[in-house]
């Protein structure tokens, strides 16, 4: 809502980032409560969706991280190319692809459901619900994507920081001081190195909190004994990438801070002046009187 209200947020950065909330608002307002759900309730026809949901999600997010990294590595080590390459319309095509991609993997799953109707849901556990061939698909896609996108932010931040060397070097220099232009290089180098190591630790969060329990998961498929304890743990993990992420992009970025305050602000000043026509009716009047003056 943010994002699409505020015109300067029209970016491929901000396009990326709203995704991933809706997919972090989506996982743990839906999969998550679906699966609780299904599971405490005993309601195992909902199982199937509440699982397919999960992965779905984690899909997009793992997906729209991986953009992410790519956006930032083309903006830090190609900066002439990215009007070119990063531009809306790349990433909105990029996440139709992605969409589909995610949609094509969880398929598999309804399918073998279909194939085999005598053998019904009796426990509503992600190996008991997932086949193996979706499972590791997804266990290897996540695995694959964070190692990538690990890479890449390595690359970037040791770029970065040869960058904030060499500049800082030249600043103590009097031509550097008199330029303007090197100024506002300066400036733009440390405000794209600062949203780098902040979408990298979301980056490095997400990856925490799903790896231990997609790892758990692969581990009862091969009738590992998991403790009750770690499972806990991993799905507490899971769900709490879900709760923090929005404290997280309030916390990092400044304009997401800014635009979330002034829409509340503008939408309590609307509501009280609902409330109180007398009082806007005053203003206005001592407004006039103030411009007649």
């Amino acid at each position: 809502m943010v994002v699409i209200k505020t015109r300067k947020m029209h970016t491929p950065t901000y396009c990326l980032l709203s995704n991933l909330a809706l997919a972090d608002l989506l996982t743990g307002a839906v999969g998550l409560n679906l699966q609780m759900i299904a599971q405490y309730d005993r309601k195992y026809q909902l199982c199937v969706p509440a699982y397919l949901l999960l992965t779905f999600f984690l899909l997009l997010s793992q997906g729209t991280v991986f953009l992410i990294a790519l956006e930032r590595y083309i903006a830090i080590l190609h900066p002439f190319k990215y009007q070119r390459l990063i531009s809306m319309r790349n990433v909105i095509i990029s996440l139709v692809g992605m969409y589909i991609w995610a949609t094509l993997i969880i398929l598999y799953t309804p399918i073998h459901h279909l194939n085999h109707p005598n053998h019904p849901v009796t426990l509503c556990r992600y190996p008991h619900v997932i086949p193996l061939a979706q499972g590791l698909t997804t266990f290897i896609t996540v695995m694959v994507l964070s190692f990538v996108v690990a890479v890449l932010y390595l690359r970037i931040l040791g770029v970065a920081r040869y960058q904030a060397q060499k500049i800082e070097q030249q600043r103590l220099s009097a031509s550097f001081i008199e330029n303007p232009n090197n100024q506002r290089v300066r400036r733009h180098m440390k405000r794209q190195t600062k949203t780098t190591i902040f979408l990298s630790f979301i980056a490095f969060y997400l990856f925490i909190s799903w790896i231990p329990n997609l790892l758990l998961y692969t581990l009862d498929y091969y009738g590992v004994a998991i403790n009750k304890l770690m499972l806990v743990v991993s799905v507490f993990l899971g769900m709490s990438n879900s709760a923090i992420n929005p404290i997280i992009y309030s916390l990092g970025y400044a304009d997401f801070r800014q635009t979330i305050m002034r829409v509340y602000c503008s939408k309590r000043t609307s509501f009280n002046a609902s409330m109180n026509p007398s009082v806007t009716a005053s203003n206005n009047g001592i407004a006039m009187k103030t411009i007649k003056y």
